[in-house]
C-alpha cells in the first residue's frame, strides 16, 4: 500500500532564510525520506497581514486541493485569516 500523498502549505517562499521555514524545510525533508509523498502550495507573500487580494487567492489555492487529502497548514502564520 503507498502512503497516502500531503499537501504542506506555507505562506510566501518555501527558500526564504528563516528559522520557520528552515523547520517547514526539514519536516517536508523528512516526510519525503519516510516515505510520505508531499507536494508544498506557497501562497503569496504577506502573510501574517495579507491584503484581501492575497487571502482571495490563498483561499482558491487551499479549495484546489482534492477532498480528503491530508494538509499541514504553516499555522504559525495562518492566524491572520480567523479575523476575515
Amino acid at each position: 500500500m503507498s502512503a497516502r500523498k500531503l499537501v504542506f502549505v506555507v505562506p510566501g517562499d518555501l527558500s526564504s532564510v528563516t528559522g520557520g521555514y528552515g523547520y517547514d524545510r526539514q519536516m517536508i525533508a523528512g516526510l519525503r525520506q519516510a516515505g510520505r509523498p508531499v507536494d508544498v502550495v506557497a501562497l503569496d507573500a504577506g502573510f501574517p497581514w495579507p491584503e484581501a487580494a492575497t487571502l482571495d487567492r490563498a483561499a482558491h489555492q487551499i479549495a484546489d486541493i482534492p477532498d480528503g487529502t491530508l494538509v499541514i497548514v504553516d499555522g504559525f502564520r495562518a492566524w491572520s485569516w480567523t479575523g476575515r
